[in-house]
């Protein structure tokens, strides 16, 4: 949606010191600029993003959204709907792999304190043995 210029829906008819020409040159670096921002901040939900912290980094994205909607509020820019919610999937996937990932790691913790537990059990065994011969 970025190569095809159409994650930032932006007015065509904006007059920038009555001229046509210089609104749409206007309009289209105000919409390059808002969205780096938002994708900035897209990217920096993220990277900041932990296992349990979703619906925190989906209200940050939202406000971002908001927020970038009242600023080009008078060149009618805004962030496509369409983009937006494709950024949105993104955290959710991210959240879910760190989940996994965490579970993951859980799982292998619960296992080697079972094989440590089991080695303890044996070494008492042994000894035990040795002891009577």
């Amino acid at each position: 949606m970025t190569r095809a210029k159409t994650a930032v829906e932006a007015a065509d008819n904006f007059h920038y010191n009555n001229s046509l020409a210089k609104g749409r040159k206007f309009v289209g670096d105000l919409s390059k600029l808002m969205l780096r921002a938002y994708n900035a901040e897209a990217e920096n939900c993220v990277r900041v993003l932990k296992a349990g912290n979703l619906p925190s980094a989906t209200r940050r994205l939202q406000t971002a959204v908001r927020i970038l909607e009242k600023l080009g509020a008078m060149a009618s820019i805004r962030i496509n709907p369409a983009y937006h919610q494709t950024r949105i999937t993104e955290l959710e996937l991210t959240a879910d792999y760190l989940a996994k990932k965490q579970q993951e790691k859980e799982a292998e913790r619960e296992h080697r304190a079972a094989l440590q537990e089991e080695r303890r059990y044996n070494g008492a065994q042994i000894s035990r043995w040795q002891t009577l011969i």
